[in-house]
């Protein structure tokens, strides 16, 4: 879980941060290497292609293997099917969505979409960085902690509020589902909020300072 959420925030970071330059610089060493002409620019092209390629794979693998269920007593038989099923489904729906981009049905910004996904994503980030504090607790690494009985964990790993009569996530496949994707908790602890909240603590800022370099950019160029 861990990984995977440093993976997928520092992945959306840079995009934010470097995505508005990277298609011009793309452009240009492509049309440069072409311009060469030879058997070495060419594979040159290939293993370019074939590593963004290989790299996004190990992304999605990673984000949809911390994605999936923790109970370790089901990880051994389901690990595979919550990371094939989602695949594929995402797959589906990527084509899909690419089909109606290319054929000019979609006639929203651009810049617009690639926000909103990322905001999205981020919002699967925190709720990664939430479930591996919380496994951390599961495994005592953070103290005595007991899921059902608060007399024999530590403050901090004790339940906060409960709302486990009306939202338990173990019983509703909704709130299991918001658990798996934004680590919803029926009974948060000290741990799993100050994570919540530390997340967005940093991240909140970082998308405020290269939201403003975006607008002092864009500025700049209409008055140059």
């Amino acid at each position: 879980f861990a990984i995977a959420a440093a993976l997928l925030t520092w992945m959306i970071l840079w995009m934010l941060r470097m995505g508005k330059n990277l298609r011009g610089k793309i452009e240009t060493n492509l049309d440069q290497t072409l311009d060469q002409n030879s058997g070495k620019a060419k594979l040159g092209i290939f293993s370019l292609i074939f590593v963004q390629c290989f790299r996004e794979g190990v992304e999605t693998f990673i984000f949809l293997f911390g994605a999936q269920g923790s109970d370790s007593s089901e990880i051994d038989t389901n690990s595979w099917k919550g990371i094939i099923l989602p695949g594929l489904l995402g797959l589906v729906v990527a084509v899909g969505i690419a089909y109606f981009v290319f054929r000019g049905l979609l006639t929203f910004d651009i810049q617009y979409i690639l926000f909103l996904s990322s905001i999205i994503l981020m919002l699967f980030a925190a709720g990664l960085t939430t479930r591996a504090f919380h496994e951390l607790q599961e495994t005592q690494a953070l103290g005595a902690y007991e899921d059902d009985d608060n007399l024999e964990s530590t403050w901090w790993n004790a339940s906060l509020w409960s709302i486990k009569s009306c939202c338990d996530s173990s019983d509703n496949e909704f709130f299991a589902t918001l658990k798996a994707l934004f680590g919803y908790s029926d009974s948060p602890t000290f741990v799993h909020v100050a994570a919540y909240v530390g997340f967005w603590l940093i991240i909140l800022p970082l998308l405020a300072w290269f939201y403003w370099e975006a607008i002092t950019s864009a500025r700049n160029k209409i008055a140059n």
